[in-house]
């Protein structure tokens, strides 16, 4: 579930790790943790597609809007790394 895999991915952040990007948690933004970067903002429920690249030792974070407008965007529960 969703709730096992923040725990796991709190417990594992450490800023001194390399950068791990991940999806498969949606959200309606990027989310970040320490060295956890979630990039699954649920293009599928309407909000954008992410994608995250790396150059020259520099993050760049691009987005697309969803062409599909789906007025029933999901409702997010996971508060992924808030209140930490």
């Amino acid at each position: 579930t969703n709730d096992e895999l923040t725990s796991y991915l709190i417990k594992e952040a450490n800023i001194d790790d390399p950068i791990h990007i991940f999806g498969h948690l949606g959200q309606s933004t990027i989310r970040t943790f320490k060295n956890k970067v979630c990039i699954d903002t649920s293009c599928i429920y309407g909000y954008k597609l992410i994608g995250y690249m790396v150059n020259n030792d520099k993050p760049i974070i691009k987005s697309v809007n969803n062409k599909r407008v789906n007025k029933d965007k999901k409702s997010f529960k996971n508060k992924l790394f808030r209140d930490i």
